[in-house]
């Protein structure tokens, strides 16, 4: 296999087709009764592909990129790149043995900025050292080389001070350029992958109002813009990518433009082929090349067409050829159209240009001409088309959008980046408790909640966002645990609110998760030794760009976010919730009628024992009576037998669906679990099918249109696209029923993979490649058919994240055993949050705990601490000693970093004392080198060189 890098095609917008384009003219050459799998394998991937950043934000990113020259954009990298790739490290550090006040000079404003200045001043003090020549080169290399650790310890130290404050404290300009570049494109990527789920799962929401917090430099509001308002960018978007196809309404009209640009465009194609393909079977014909009969059919009917139409319009011109003959003067006027100032026609479009398939009966492409139109018809028309403009002004989407960044750099640079596209932000500096009045549409928090320090501060920031959204909320964070731990704290705080209020009101999850029970894989027991078992992890691939090419070293141009998210939204908005809540109403009623029927059974069943005796003298009508006052009919004693079929169920066999493969002889609305072991069992269900459209194109150009016999009509694809919407909307309608993919699936013959499933269960299930249903009562499906309907080749195809449908049939299901305690805070006696967190004079120091109670791993690291700090203390005291004097400043003590101001003096006579010192350990060191030498190389393991050696021996 060869490795290298992989060749990038340049993105062509006007060569290359849109992708519902693609899409569609791959649809309508598959069979009419496979397209109803792949628009559901379709539906179920998730991922936008790799996403490639549109023509908005490579300007905005050029932008920003030419605000500074190369080197200083270069030192911008390199101050920022240390503090992300720390803030997204999987495994924190240790908790830092010196104070976080400790670590902050007094008096000096807590800004990245005063730290870098410090920094810069230390080493500007180790640089005049440079030509400072001693009489000993070793000493002097030696003297080098203490100064250049001393710096590197400090700079390190240094790098975890900002690190850890920049969660309080406030980027610069250079700061915000820098973070932009490097994390510009993954951030667009992983919001893109949100967006993109978010559109397929609600179709019919389009926010009018947007609120970001934490917006950062607007990456999530322009991807919002070029998710929902597409058509108002000031670049177009790339047409051929999967990104761009978004299943909400809003972005239906510009898909549609697109469609009927590139259906133009192959109509125009088609007619010149045919052209083409005329003119040359005509002059076959006419040389008595070729036969008629041994003709295409097709090719046969548009020749006598064209004869027909050539007969019809000689007929037509001799007849205006004699008319004129008898007439006195021609004058030209005869000849006109009877518009000279062309107000007949229509202005919009080339009346010639009309699309196949969309003539008159007729024949015509105009139809009968129009009437004279009085002067009110006109202005009607005209305000008519007013009010339409306004209308769609009115309901145009992120009409306002309000972003919260309390960092005026990333408010500069976020103006800049939004300037062209969204240019109505309104920009504010802090969330106040009295905005919870305006509500918005759309409130989207991206990578700002770790940004919280505090557990309470952050779940009272989570309610206020609630309240504060209309229609949806969306939570995305970089994945890693600490991070993950945050989002279910967040999940747990907005459920909470279920119950509360008006049921329209109270808060749904729309995605990833399938169900609102706790999740699973946070308290599944395999997580508890297996780490990858912990996280609900989605990967976003995206185009890299040459600055993460360069700090990255990546190989290939394909860079991967990995993001933990949660979307929830009130309930109205999802209708799948208001026909569950029906079903459990009507649930809820007939359980409480058949209690009360029971109820009234035992009461009747006691009376007819103790009427003789007691209530002789009591009616069976006031024994029975309710509260109403009126006896109650008692309903029909349930019947032990096979539970009725779903109205779903219902309602696709009255629309003659069938199934592809049975356990009995008529599809069932439950699975059929079969039990294989303790833990394992198969889970038998197969997806219904139904029958294909009955159009005239199903059966005449599927099969000329697969094996290229003749071009595909645009009439004929816009009949089908309209075939594919009803599969689609069908597919949304059972997507709430669906599993969640949550690892990766691992393919060896049959693929392997774990789901979320709506139930709240985390189980892994194997999906095999051939059928195995009942033969006797189905046809038998080949393998490559039941590829695509039993799932093979979509979960061949999908990642984590993507939906997997709920109706085929799944072997040796494992249902993964549950802990009441989170496995993602199995060792973790404090949040990453608060080991790390600095903020100004308060420096959050951990509580002791005693031995007992640690791990192992943690009574060695605590140890570890105690051993380093006595060996810092040793230090002192030799630096004291080096130094020739004491500390003076009584509240530094203890600790000897970049904030102590050392004098000429001191320097000199720490130079001086350096040198005696080194000159004396090198005469003690260099007759021992070749011995340490020696124990050093006994002390190796050595491997063998295999490859070496057979190279010696080939040699000899």
């Amino acid at each position: 296999m060869r490795h290298g890098r992989r060749r990038i095609r340049v993105i062509d917008i006007a060569a290359k087709m849109s992708y519902e384009y693609q899409m569609l003219k791959k649809m309508c050459k598959r069979r009419p009764a496979m397209r109803q799998w792949a628009v559901r394998d379709d539906y179920c991937d998730m991922s936008p592909g790799v996403v490639v950043m549109s023509p908005s934000m490579q300007a905005a990113f050029m932008k920003v990129f030419r605000l500074k020259d190369k080197g200083l954009i270069r030192r911008c990298l390199r101050d920022i790149i240390p503090i992300i790739e720390y803030r997204n490290r999987e495994e924190r550090p240790a908790a830092m043995r010196d104070k976080p006040s400790d670590m902050i000079p007094d008096g000096e404003p807590d800004t990245l900025n005063q730290k870098k200045r410090e920094l810069f001043e230390l080493r500007e003090t180790g640089e005049n050292f440079k030509p400072l020549y001693l009489h000993d080169k070793r000493s002097q290399a030696k003297l080098r080389f203490r100064i250049r650790q001393r710096l590197i310890k400090f700079q390190r130290q240094l790098a975890i001070a900002n690190a850890v404050a920049s969660r309080t404290v406030l980027y610069s300009t250079d700061d915000a350029i820098g973070y932009f570049l490097f994390r510009g494109a993954a951030m667009y990527a992983g919001m893109h992958r949100v967006f993109f789920e978010l559109s397929k799962q609600l179709p019919h929401f389009v926010p009018k109002s947007m609120l970001d917090f934490g917006a950062g430099t607007g990456t999530a509001i322009l991807v919002a813009k070029e998710v929902y308002d597409p058509g108002a960018l000031a670049y177009p978007l790339y047409r051929s990518m999967r990104q761009t196809m978004t299943g909400n309404v809003s972005a239906q009209a510009q898909q549609l433009r697109e469609l009927r640009y590139d259906l133009r465009r192959l109509s125009r194609n088609n007619t010149e082929k045919r052209k083409a393909r005329f003119m040359a079977v005509a002059a076959l014909l006419e040389r008595g090349e070729v036969d008629a009969a041994d003709l295409p059919a097709d090719l046969r009917r548009e020749i006598a067409q064209v004869a027909a139409n050539a007969t019809e319009n000689k007929k037509r011109r001799l007849i205006i050829e004699s008319h004129a003959r008898y007439r006195e003067t021609v004058d030209g006027t005869e000849w006109e159209d009877g518009d000279p100032l062309g107000e007949k026609k229509s202005r919009t479009e080339d009346p010639s240009d009309v699309l196949d398939g969309e003539e008159d009966n007729d024949g015509s492409a105009g139809g009968a001409v129009a009437a004279e139109r009085t002067w009110w018809e006109k202005l009607v028309d005209m305000e008519s088309a007013t009010a339409q403009e306004r209308a769609s002004r009115r309901l145009q989407p992120l009409q306002e959008v309000t972003a919260i960044e309390p960092s005026a750099g990333m408010m500069e640079i976020g103006t800049m980046v939004l300037h062209d596209d969204v240019p109505n932000v309104a920009w504010k500096r802090y969330l106040l408790p009295e905005d919870e009045a305006i509500q918005h549409d759309l409130v989207v928090a991206a990578y700002s909640l770790s940004e919280v320090a505090d557990s309470a501060n952050r779940k009272r920031l989570v309610q206020q966002l609630w309240k504060m959204t209309r229609g949806v909320l969306v939570l995305v964070e970089f994945s890693n645990l600490h991070n993950f731990n945050l989002l279910m704290e967040a999940r747990e705080t907005i459920l909470e609110e279920k119950g509360i209020g008006l049921w329209d009101w109270q808060p749904t999850i729309v995605a990833p998760c399938p169900h609102e029970q706790r999740c699973p894989l946070r308290h599944c027991k395999a997580g508890v030794k297996s780490k990858r078992m912990r996280l609900c992890t989605t990967e976003a691939q995206y185009r890299a760009t040459f600055i993460d090419v360069w700090a990255r070293h990546m190989p290939l141009k394909v860079g991967i976010e990995p993001i933990s998210y949660v979307v929830f939204a009130r309930n109205e908005l999802v209708p799948e919730r208001a026909e569950r809540r029906e079903a459990q109403v009507k649930r809820e009623e007939a359980e409480r009628v058949q209690a009360r029927d029971a109820k009234q059974r035992q009461l009747y069943a006691a009376s007819l024992s103790l009427k003789d005796v007691v209530f002789d003298r009591l009616s069976d009508e006031a024994l029975h009576r309710p509260s109403t006052g009126v006896p109650v009919k008692l309903s029909d004693a349930p019947t032990t037998g096979e539970a009725a079929p779903s109205l779903a169920l219902t309602q696709a066999l009255q629309s003659s669906a069938t199934s592809t493969g049975e356990v009995g002889q008529l599809p069932l609305g439950a699975p059929c679990l079969v039990q294989t072991s303790a833990q394992r069992y198969n889970k038998l269900v197969y997806p219904l099918q139904f029958p294909p459209a009955t159009h005239r194109y199903n059966r005449a150009f599927v099969d000329a249109g697969y094996q290229r016999q003749r071009a595909i009509t645009p009439s004929e694809m816009l009949v089908v696209r309209e075939e594919l919407e009803e599969m689609r909307r069908r597919v949304t309608r059972a997507s709430p029923s669906y599993l969640r993919v949550v690892r990766d699936p691992t393919c060896r013959g049959k693929i392997q993979a774990s789901f979320c499933t709506p139930e709240g269960d985390l189980v892994t299930a194997r999906v095999y490649r051939r059928f195995y249903g009942d033969y006797s009562s189905v046809p038998r499906h080949t393998t490559m058919r039941w590829q695509h309907i039993g799932g093979w080749r979509l979960l061949k195809r999908i990642r984590s994240g993507s939906l997997f449908p709920h109706d085929v049939p799944l072997y040796a299901v494992n249902r993964h055993p549950q802990v009441d305690f989170p496995n993602t805070l199995l060792g973790m006696k404090h949040s990453a949050v608060e080991k790390t967190a600095m903020q100004y004079n308060d420096p959050m120091s951990l509580m002791e705990t005693p031995e007992e109670e640690l791990s192992r791993e943690e009574v060695k690291q605590k140890r570890r601490l105690v051993r380093d700090e006595e060996a810092q203390r040793k230090a002192e005291a030799k630096l004291e000693e080096v130094l020739g004097t004491k500390i003076r400043d009584s509240s530094l003590e203890g600790h000897i970093d970049a904030r102590r101001r050392i004098s000429a003096e001191e320097w000199a006579r720490a130079v001086r004392r350096a040198k005696q010192r080194t000159v004396r350990q090198t005469q003690q060191t260099i007759p021992n080198a070749a011995r340490m030498r020696a124990l050093k190389r006994r002390l190796e393991v050595r491997h063998r060189n295999v490859w070496r050696e057979m190279e010696q021996n080939r040699r000899r």
